[in-house]
């Protein structure tokens, strides 16, 4: 097993708070299984000009088999998951005056069915327990593949 320190916000929040839905098809995070690094490949908006893209690619793909591995993005089912994993903690008071069929939906209606502290209250609560659950899946994530995290931050 091998220890590893990493930065949770300056890093790794970023990369397993990512949607597939929204994220660019030329944004990808590889994983370098011998050392803990991670790699971004970020195609978006000319940030990488594509031939670069394209290099960058063909060195993690052609990486001898062990050498990276791709972090994919959750998809929207995952972090919905987590959302309705959330909404059982709160009273039955905030659940049936809010919309559960999207956060952004609930989050809406926090704010209109609640004072601004109250519903920046529960916010903050879905903001805190969100960022633990994905603290959870890449620790376990990065356990199946031989490394213990140590987060810092």
């Amino acid at each position: 097993m091998k220890e590893l320190a990493a930065e949770w916000l300056a890093k790794w929040a970023l990369i397993w708070g990512r949607d597939n839905a929204y994220h660019t098809p030329l944004d990808h995070v590889y994983f370098d299984l011998r050392d803990g690094e991670v790699h971004w490949v970020l195609g978006d908006e000319g940030a990488v000009p594509d031939a670069e893209i394209r290099q960058l690619e063909a060195e993690f793909i052609t990486a001898p088999d062990g050498t990276y591995e791709e972090i994919s993005p959750l998809t929207q089912e995952e972090h919905h998951e987590i959302f309705r994993r959330w909404l059982q903690t709160l009273p039955e008071k905030v659940r049936n005056r809010c919309d559960n069929t999207s956060i952004s939906g609930f989050r809406s209606d926090l704010y209109r069915h609640f004072s601004e502290e109250e519903a920046g209250d529960f916010c903050s609560g879905w903001h805190d327990y969100h960022d633990q659950e994905l603290r959870k899946l890449a620790a376990t994530w990065l356990l199946d593949r031989g490394f213990l995290v140590d987060w810092s931050d």
